[in-house]
């Protein structure tokens, strides 16, 4: 995670298809989580298990680079982050539907390489689905680096409203600018966990 000011965030009335991307709590086992919804718990709830998924990776190095969409989560709620915060349920509150979040390359402003188009909390952390687009430098390097597993850290800029204590702050309420893909997450378990092509 990083503070940062928020910047003027998009709106888009552009409709999310609900794909594999999408599932409500499809979180493969190899994420760390030591609670939650567990791989039989997923069986049971009618969810593939994440190994399951086609993995459209060795195809985007092998036919050269495309824009893509992938899966994660940008934040990991009750878990003490490299920084000593701790982001409580709630925090991020209901996201306006249609609302769009930059995507930028390790906190830079200056490289936007996509966006968020799905943004909401549930009982894990901050879920999110965004697209990364091939047509800057910066869009190109993060493509290739998700498609060799060279980075898949998520990171997000916000402003605290709401926090409570310290050595662990606890983060109550935050407004959320926008979200990067990072190669050093704040967060361990906050990185994506699914990519597919377009």
């Amino acid at each position: 995670m990083e503070k940062i000011s928020p910047s003027p965030l998009g709106v888009s009335k552009r409709s999310v298809r609900r794909t594999d991307l999408e599932r409500p709590g499809a979180v493969p086992s190899d994420t760390g989580l030591g609670w939650g919804m567990s791989s039989l718990a997923n069986s049971e709830a009618g969810i593939e298990p994440a190994s399951s998924y086609p993995t459209p990776a060795p195809s985007l190095k092998r036919e050269g680079l495309k824009d893509i969409r992938f899966a994660g989560y940008a934040a990991i709620f009750d878990r003490i982050d490299k920084g000593g915060d701790i982001i409580r349920p709630g925090a991020f509150g209901a996201f306006p539907e249609g609302r769009s979040l930059p995507l930028l390359w390790q906190h830079d402003p200056l490289r936007r390489i996509g966006r968020i188009d799905y943004v909401r909390e549930d009982r894990r952390g901050l879920r999110v689905i965004g697209s990364v687009s091939t047509a800057t430098r910066a869009g190109r390097e993060a493509v290739e680096l998700l498609a060799g597993s060279g980075v898949k850290g998520l990171s997000f800029g916000y402003r605290v409203k709401r926090a409570a204590g310290e050595k662990p702050r606890e983060l109550l309420e935050l407004d959320v600018a926008e979200i990067s893909l990072v190669t050093a997450p704040m967060q361990e378990l906050a990185r994506v966990h699914l990519v597919q092509a377009q």
